[in-house]
Formats: C-alpha cells, sequence, structure tokens
C-alpha cells in the first residue's frame, strides 16, 4: 500500500531533480536497506511534498522542510515505540517526536501565513448588463460623501451605462 497517492507524482518546478533528491535523502536511513521500503517512503515523501503544492521558492523551501520534518517526527515514534523496554530510550524519542511535530506545525503556520500575504487579482474583461440591471466598472470609493461613478470615467472603447445613482 503506497502511503499517501497511489499514482507517481510529477513535480511541477523547473528543479525536480534536486527537489527529489532532497526529500529522498530525508527518508531514515534504515529503510534504505529494503528496496521496495524506500521506494514506498520516497513516494510517499514526494507526493506529500507535492499534495502541499507550492507556489513559490519561499513555500517549495517551508514545504521541503515540514516533509523532512514529518519523516523525522514519524521515525522518532517508531523508535520510540520500538524501545519499549527501556524508558529512558523511549522518553527520549517520545521527546524529540513531540519538537519534530511542533516544528512541522510551525513551518506549515509560516507557509499559511506567508501564503495569506499574496493578493489575488480578478480581471474581468467582458460584461454584458441588461436593462434594469447595475455594474460596477473599476475601482469604487466614496470622496466628499459622493459616491464615485465608474461609468462617467468610461469604458476602453468609451461607452459606460450612466445609469441613475442611488
Amino acid at each position: 500500500m503506497m502511503p499517501y497517492g497511489a499514482k507517481p507524482v510529477e513535480l511541477k518546478e523547473p528543479y525536480h531533480g534536486h527537489v527529489s533528491h532532497q526529500l529522498m535523502r530525508a527518508i531514515p536511513t534504515r529503510l534504505s536497506d529494503t528496496n521496495t521500503d524506500f521506494e514506498r517512503a520516497a513516494h510517499g515523501s514526494i507526493a506529500l511534498y507535492s499534495g502541499l503544492d507550492p507556489r513559490d521558492p519561499h513555500e517549495s523551501i517551508l514545504d521541503r522542510l515540514a516533509v523532512a520534518g514529518l519523516n523525522a517526527a514519524m521515525e522518532a515514534n517508531a523508535k520510540s515505540v520500538n524501545s519499549s523496554k527501556d524508558a529512558w530510550v523511549s522518553e527520549k524519542y517520545t521527546r524529540i517526536f513531540c519538537q519534530n511535530s511542533a516544528a512541522v506545525v510551525k513551518l506549515l503556520e509560516a507557509r499559511d501565513k506567508h501564503r495569506a500575504r499574496q493578493t489575488q487579482t480578478v480581471n474581468v474583461r467582458d460584461v454584458n448588463v441588461h436593462p434594469g440591471a447595475q455594474a460596477i466598472v473599476g475601482n469604487v470609493t466614496k470622496t466628499d460623501g459622493k459616491k464615485n461613478d465608474p461609468a462617467s470615467k468610461g469604458l476602453p472603447n468609451g461607452e459606460g451605462d450612466k445609469g441613475s445613482e442611488e
């Protein structure tokens, strides 16, 4: 069973070979003993990174660190569970798991904050206004207590609905 996503994943970045290499280096070394486990873990890491959908280099860095941190956290969790005979070792790996998990959460919060700062612009080119309807064209602001009449500025083709103001 594949960890996240069952289909091969192609990265959208121009440096996808470099990113793939970095993601594979973040896989625990104990998995490199068996080729199948390593391939499954590599596919899962790359699919997770791709699923995070980085939109720019800043997000790409944060997403790679988050995937690597998640891999480290899960590896520490596995070691904690497998070392149940020695309480001190189990506690040590549990602490490492918690620290890495908190770091991943902070990385994803930083990415979300970065993403929220990006503004979205919508350009509308063709608008049909039917008789009796109203349309706003351009930026609408209030000045001197009067409504700004965007239609008076006219459209690029010189036309504009000079309808009544409310």
